[in-house]
Formats: structure tokens, C-alpha cells, sequence
């Protein structure tokens, strides 16, 4: 599983028990496309006559075998034009199949391969074409419908000592504008050529700019939902000046608590006449990270328990033009809810002699959440690391919990606790497998404690979680 920085990633697990005695007959391959589409339910007022498609119900296509379903809707790539649908067989049969495609309507189906090269035109009677997918197999198809659109008119590019910005006469009804360039000026566009696809009427391009030896050409193409236009003649890119001072548009930030001590925040992508070069995300008036343009999230582990926060993103474009900051965002990190009664360690300012990195900080140990990977402190590089709890008042205490790191490399067997008061105790046996070591003592008044781990092995060391009890 990716890691936790930046942004926020969500796993969702289903079990469902089936009849039959194996899963073949327990319709068992059907269970994703159920849980991807579930069904929902409503009242059908009057008799249904006919076998149209529904546009409100959301009805596009027909086929006419259940073990055959559609796995992909989308655009054509750049290689090619169209909308490209493909059929996947699930249930491991040779199966002949008819596929209605009425509600699109279109004036010709070429078959293709996976990374859609155009293969077979296949034969269209009523809007429907007919084909044979092989066990667990797929096909592939290639739809043209509607109007070729007029070609792109008015490019331009020019350039300057940080990039180059291309721009044409916008076309409302346009779903996206593909890019090309190329040294020469009778380039053919294509795949070798394909620059980008972007939803408005300029791109810029940071790859070329003043200082170099070659000549670059630009051409754009509008693509519609079933066609795309001709390539109008390449445009020279020219040295000229360029002259930015609009700042992109402001994000939308949302988020919300995790954990007493993680705060996911995701934000609406920034706009901008040139381009969109990142954001920069604050908590309480602080910047806490600095993110290229194509993350839109970010997961905050350095919370603690019992604050408040107040976060804010702005987005600054490749002239160094900054947007307003967002909305603020406040969040209030409550005490973890499965904190034992009287540890009084999720209180306590944390730190480290290292941290691995921001994903396994020293704030982890306090979490009171163990045997977790991406909630434990982890040291950078180190065998012997240490880790202070700090308290704003004195505690007395009288027992102290340790979790090992909760992996087979990493492990703290032992080590020294040292206390404000000057007192030690040592300690050994700390269990590999994510158990507690208990450490209980005379009562001590103290404003830290301290673990000092003296038998680290691998290459990591480090804790799950600290728990530190009062004594009442």
C-alpha cells in the first residue's frame, strides 16, 4: 500500500458467503461488479413498453449475456479517435455476444488491442455488432460517432526564458484539446509527437524556452465525445516577452480528523492562464509543506491530542503568481478515544533523537494505537534512538508500558528510563511481537521520562507506543 504522505488512501474489504460448492457455482465472480454498482431500487409507476434505453436511468448499452460486462468507458488516447468501450468474460466461457449500442449511435466499431492500435472494422446491423470473447478474455472496441469539429484556429506560442505558452481560439464544445510538438515543421502529429491533453485554451510548456539550439513547432487538435477534428498547420515557437501577474484561482479545502493525531486535508485543483507550478499548505499561519501541482492532499501527522488547528492551502503558478489562501479549515484533535484510563502520555510534547520521516514521527508513540505500521515511531538509521515525554506540569506516576515496533527487522529489546528527578531503571525483555513490556515502580513526581534504547537491532529502532500511568 502507498505511503501516507502526502494525501489520503482508503481500502475498502468485502466478504460475501455463496451457495454451491465451489465458487462457479456460487456466482461468486459477480460480486465485484455488485459492490462497484450496486443496485438501487424505485418505483416503476406505470407498464414499461418497448426495449429502448432510458437516458435518466442511465441506460447506454445493451448486452445480452450476463457473464459479459463492461469494464471501461472512455476517451480515445492520443493514438487514436472515438470512444473506446471494453467487455471483459467473467465466469471462464467461450461466449458469443451481442452488444446494442442504439444510444450512441455510431457510424462505425473497429476492434483494437489493449492499448487501442486498431485491429478489425467490425460489421454494424441496427447498432449492434456481434462477437465472441474467449474465457476470462476481453475485446476491445473503438466507436466513431457525431461530426468531425472545425480544426483549432488562432495558435500562437511563445516563449521566454522559463517556458512557453501556447495558445488558440477557445472552443466551448469541446470536450479537451490534445497537444503536439516537434523540431520539424511538417510534422506529422501522433504518438510520438503527443505534448498533452488539457480542458482549456492554452498550454505551456516548461521544456522549452530560451538558450536552446532547436526550432519547436506546436500543433492542437479539439477532440469531441466521438470525434476529432484535423490538425491545423504547425505554429514557430518565437522568443517574445510574457507578461503574468494573475494569481491562479483560489482552492476549496476540506478535510477532516483520522485520528487524535492524523488530519487528512484534500483540495479543488487550482486554475491558472499559464500553469499551476503547486500548493502551499499552512497550519496556523505556518507553512508545513510544499507540494508540486499534482497532489491535491495531504495527510497531517504532526497533530497532537487536544488542539486546535486552523489550515489553509494556496496554489502559486509557474510565474511565482499566488492565489488567496483558502477558507480556513479548523480541526479539534479530541484525546484519543482508546487511551487506557489514567495514561497520561497522549499529554506529554514528544520528541526524538530521529525521525525516520514525517509518516513515522515521534508523535506516533503516544497515538494509542499499536501494532499498527504506519502509527509507530520509527528512528532514522539508528539502533540506540531515544524518546522524551515532556509534561507542561508535574505527574506522579508508577508504571510505565513499552510496545515494540510491530515488524520482524526493527526491534528494541531493551534499554534505560531516565526521569526528571534524576532516577534510572533499567530494562530488558521487551517482547518482538508488539506485546507490553510492563515496568511498574515506586511512585515518582517527575516532568519527563525518557527511554533510552540501549539493545536496538535492525536498522530502524524504534516503538509502537509508550503508555505512561498515573499514579491515583
Amino acid at each position: 500500500f502507498q505511503k501516507t504522505q502526502p494525501g489520503r488512501s482508503i481500502f475498502q474489504y468485502s466478504l460475501r458467503g455463496h451457495a454451491g460448492g465451489s465458487w462457479q457455482a456460487g456466482h461468486a465472480e459477480t460480486f465485484g461488479a455488485e459492490v462497484a454498482s450496486p443496485l438501487k431500487s424505485s418505483i416503476i409507476a406505470d407498464a414499461q413498453t418497448g426495449n429502448k434505453f432510458n437516458e435518466a436511468k442511465g441506460q447506454f448499452i445493451g448486452i445480452d449475456k450476463s457473464n459479459v460486462v463492461l469494464t471501461a468507458a472512455k476517451m480515445a488516447e492520443a493514438n487514436g479517435e472515438g470512444l473506446v468501450l471494453r467487455f471483459n468474460e467473467i465466469k471462464g466461457q467461450s461466449t458469443p455476444v451481442k452488444i446494442d449500442l442504439s444510444w450512441l449511435a455510431p457510424t462505425s466499431v473497429i476492434e483494437t488491442d489493449l492499448i487501442e492500435n486498431d485491429k478489425t472494422p467490425l460489421a454494424l446491423t441496427q447498432n449492434t455488432v456481434a462477437l465472441t470473447i474467449p474465457p476470462f478474455g476481453f475485446k476491445t472496441l473503438r466507436l466513431l460517432r457525431g461530426t468531425k469539429p472545425e480544426p483549432v484556429s488562432g495558435m500562437s506560442a511563445t516563449f521566454n526564458t522559463n517556458g512557453c505558452q501556447v495558445t488558440w481560439n477557445d472552443m466551448p464544445s469541446a470536450a479537451y484539446f490534445e497537444v503536439f510538438r516537434s523540431t520539424s515543421k511538417d510534422f506529422k502529429a501522433g504518438t510520438g509527437t503527443y505534448v498533452a491533453s488539457v480542458s482549456v485554451n492554452h498550454y505551456y510548456d516548461q521544456t522549452v524556452r530560451s538558450g536552446l539550439s532547436r526550432t519547436y513547432y506546436y500543433t492542437v487538435r479539439a477532440v469531441y465525445a466521438g470525434k476529432k477534428s484535423s490538425f491545423p498547420a504547425p505554429v514557430q515557437a518565437v522568443n517574445g516577452i510574457l507578461t503574468d501577474t494573475l494569481a491562479p484561482s483560489v482552492p476549496v479545502l476540506s478535510g477532516q480528523l483520522l485520528h487524535s493525531s492524523k488530519v487528512t486535508l484534500t483540495w479543488t485543483p487550482s486554475s491558472d492562464n499559464y500553469a499551476i507550478k503547486g500548493y502551499k499548505v499552512f497550519r496556523d499561519a505556518k507553512q508545513i509543506a510544499d507540494l508540486p501541482e499534482e497532489f491535491n492532499s495531504w495527510l497531517d501527522t504532526t497533530v497532537r491530542p487536544k488542539n486546535t488547528y486552523s489550515y489553509t492551502v494556496q496554489a502559486y503558478d509557474v510565474n511565482n503568481n499566488l492565489s488567496a489562501a483558502s477558507t480556513p479549515l479548523v480541526i479539534a484533535t479530541p484525546c484519543p478515544i482508546a487511551i487506557t484510563q489514567g495514561n497520561i502520555a497522549p499529554d506529554a510534547i514528544v520528541s526524538a533523537s530521529s525521525e525516520y520521516n514525517s509518516d513515522h514521527c515521534a508523535a506516533n508513540a503516544v497515538d494509542a494505537s499499536i501494532g499498527t505500521g504506519s502509527s509507530e515511531w520509527a528512528s532514522k538509521g539508528e539502533k540506540i534512538p531515544w524518546i522524551q515525554l515532556t509534561w507542561s506540569s508535574s505527574k506522579t506516576i508508577d508504571k510505565i508500558l513499552l510496545y515494540d515496533r510491530f515488524n520482524k527487522d526493527d526491534n528494541a529489546t531493551g534499554g534505560t528510563l531516565s526521569f526528571s528527578d534524576g532516577s534510572q531503571i533499567s530494562v530488558t525483555g521487551i517482547p518482538p511481537n508488539g506485546g507490553a513490556k510492563e515496568v511498574t515502580f515506586a511512585k515518582k513526581t517527575v516532568t519527563w521520562v525518557k527511554f533510552h534504547i540501549t539493545g536496538g537491532v535492525g536498522p530502524n529502532v524504534g516503538l509502537s507506543e509508550i503508555e505512561v500511568y498515573a499514579k491515583r
